[in-house]
């Protein structure tokens, strides 16, 4: 009987310990985030949507076949699915792997602004190898580091991956993001709601 208990309490420590290192390994990774945990608070539009439920409805698909009949152009993908094809092809970023997407920008104070100067889009689950994709298929693009983060940056955009999801706008909407998943202030209130 004795031997029983002491197995059994040999037992519950080693899955203890187990459930221990487990969490400890699970802390220490890299969990990708919500997009919308990642917009930064000075926004004042923001708007989401679960891409692979847009792109696998049949309204959507026929709709787009709709349109890409009508365009009348060889070059236009006839359907959704030869669309995501092409967008493979030329980006190599299956879209459907992607999950939620969220676009975000402070609009210009003045209706008179010609231009929105602060804008990104955040897409979450970035597969792996993206950010080396889009840096050997760009141009006249720079790299730096941020925060801990590698950033590329062209004439008007900047693209980098954080916590999972793939962020590309404006300079300092991309570097805002990467603050945000360091710790610094996250869209709250009314408008997150």
């Amino acid at each position: 009987m004795g031997m029983r208990i002491l197995r059994r309490a040999v037992v519950a420590g080693a899955l203890a310990l187990f459930t221990v290192l487990l969490a400890a390994c699970a802390s220490g990774s890299t969990q990708a985030r919500d997009p919308i945990t990642l917009v930064p608070a000075k926004v004042d539009l923001v708007a989401s949507a679960n891409l692979p439920a847009i792109l696998g409805d049949a309204d959507v698909q026929t709709a787009y076949a709709m349109v890409a009949a009508a365009a009348n152009d060889p070059k236009v993908p006839a359907t959704m699915d030869d669309l995501l094809a092409m967008a493979e092809a030329t980006s190599g970023l299956d879209l459907t792997t992607l999950g939620e997407v969220v676009i975000f920008a402070d609009l210009p104070d003045s209706p008179d602004a010609a231009k929105v100067s602060y804008f990104g889009v955040i897409a979450a689950g970035a597969p792996d190898g993206l950010y080396d994709k889009v840096k050997a298929d760009g141009k006249n693009q720079t790299e730096s580091q941020y925060n801990g983060i590698s950033v590329l940056d062209s004439h008007d955009s900047s693209f980098a991956v954080v916590a999972g999801a793939a962020v590309i706008g404006t300079s300092d909407a991309v570097r805002d993001v990467i603050d945000v998943s360091k710790g610094s202030a996250a869209l709250s209130g009314d408008l997150l709601t």
